[in-house]
Formats: structure tokens, C-alpha cells, sequence
């Protein structure tokens, strides 16, 4: 399968079985990893990469994606190249980007995406992390264009991981908590978050839960485990963010 293949497989059915069913047992997930590992294995192999999705945590992600880890970085910790599908907008983004739960320190996400940025003229878009980044419409997905990027990006973003590599070695080695992790040492109910860590909480539940009320409520439910303690206990205009 050509890669053009999969992102039009991707925009053409994942909206459907997103609105279907949004539980990773949905047969689309494991039908989507095994066909991202098939795609991707000969770049895979070529760049020693991970090729990782279409992601989601408890749910499906209302937005998939697929990233080239190249390792030791992970989905979980690392700074990547990636495919991201704005299945709404039906379009794919091509970028870099990093780890959310741990993500690097700002001195080195800043300095790695300036670096790349210089290196990277024909990627003219900024993600929110101010990676550089291309968007590509249905109709401008081409095999030629489009792996033509990806190994551009591929080369760029291994002469940046070269560059900056003390500063990722250290980063990839550290010891960072997760939000999960520094939230299973609190006990629960019994946490006072600073006005910051309440936001971290907001934006990382829409992160993973964007959408309606309804699929707020549902997110909440499968994210409670970590979170419900802090949720009940913020304040009606912080409670109104979330759902």
C-alpha cells in the first residue's frame, strides 16, 4: 500500500468509525496499526524508525495520527516526525513534534524547532509547539510529493536529533513524571493543584477528549481513575472549560 493509500483510507473511513465507535476495540484500530507497520516498513527499516498509530488512550483520538519514532524516542517520550489527520478539514499535516505527557524541556523544543525550521524551507507552517510543519489537501496528496517530504523531513530531523544530541540524551534519560505518575502519589480529593497544574489537567483531558458535551462526560468516565479527584474539586468557571 502507497502511503497517499493509507492517508486516503484514513480520511475516508476513520471519521465513520469514530462516530461508530469510539473504544479501541474497534476493529479499524488493529486494522490501521498493522497497515501503518506494512507501509511504513521499508522507510522504517531505512531510518530506524517506530511507526506508531493511529493512537488513543482509553478511546479512539478524534484526530489520528502516525509517528516515526526513530529510536530509543517514543510516542511517550521523544521528538518525532509525524502524519497528522484533520479528518474534519480532511487533511493531513506532515511535521515534527514531541511527547505531550513528557514532553522536552522548552530550552530544547525551542532550539530543536528553530534548528529545523532553518533547514526545512519548503515546510512553511508552524504547529501549536512551533515545529515546522506541511499540510497537504486530498487533492494535493501525491506518492512522489509526499515521500519526497517525509524522507526530506527524515533527513532534517536526524541532522537536528545529531546536533542536539547531549541535550536529548539527557532528556531521554531523565527520570520526568507523567501526569499519571505524579498523580497517583496524590491522595485522592486530597491534592491543592496550583492554578498551572489545574490547566495541564484541562488541557490534557481535551486533548484526548475534544468534542461534545456528551463525549466530555464519556471521556471523563475513562480518564477517572486519575483525574476525577481534581475534577470535583475545581471551581464552576474551570468545570466549564472541561465540558
Amino acid at each position: 500500500m502507497q502511503i497517499t493509500e493509507l492517508c486516503l483510507e484514513i480520511l475516508n473511513r476513520y471519521p465513520q468509525e469514530y462516530a461508530r465507535d469510539k473504544k479501541l476495540s474497534n476493529p479499524i484500530v488493529a486494522e490501521l496499526k498493522s497497515k501503518i507497520a506494512e507501509t511504513f516498513a521499508e522507510l522504517a527499516s531505512e531510518y530506524d524508525f517506530e511507526a506508531v498509530g493511529p493512537g488513543g488512550q482509553g478511546l479512539m483520538r478524534k484526530e489520528p495520527y502516525v509517528v516515526m519514532a526513530i529510536r530509543p524516542h517514543h510516542v511517550n517520550k521523544g521528538i518525532y516526525p509525524s502524519l497528522s489527520f484533520q479528518t474534519g478539514a480532511e487533511k493531513v499535516r506532515l511535521g515534527i513534534g514531541d511527547a505531550y505527557d513528557n514532553p522536552p524541556p522548552a530550552d530544547l523544543a525551542e532550539g530543536f524547532a528553530k534548528r529545523a525550521w532553518e533547514l526545512l524551507p519548503g515546510f512553511p507552517d508552524r504547529n501549536e509547539d512551533s515545529y515546522p510543519s506541511k499540510t497537504y489537501t486530498r487533492e494535493q496528496l501525491q506518492e512522489e510529493v509526499l515521500l519526497s517530504d517525509i524522507r526530506q523531513l527524515l533527513d532534517v530531523h536526524t541532522s537536528c536529533l545529531i546536533e542536539f544530541s547531549d541535550e536529548i540524551t539527557e532528556y531521554l534519560e531523565s527520570a520526568g513524571e507523567s501526569t499519571e505518575q505524579r498523580l497517583e502519589k496524590e491522595p485522592a480529593g486530597g491534592a491543592v493543584l496550583s492554578t498551572q497544574a489545574i490547566q495541564q489537567l484541562i488541557d490534557e483531558f481535551l486533548r484526548w477528549y475534544p468534542g461534545s458535551e456528551r463525549q466530555a462526560e464519556e471521556g471523563l468516565d475513562e480518564y477517572s481513575r486519575f483525574t476525577k479527584p481534581y475534577f470535583e474539586n475545581l471551581s464552576d468557571k474551570d468545570l466549564a472549560k472541561v465540558t
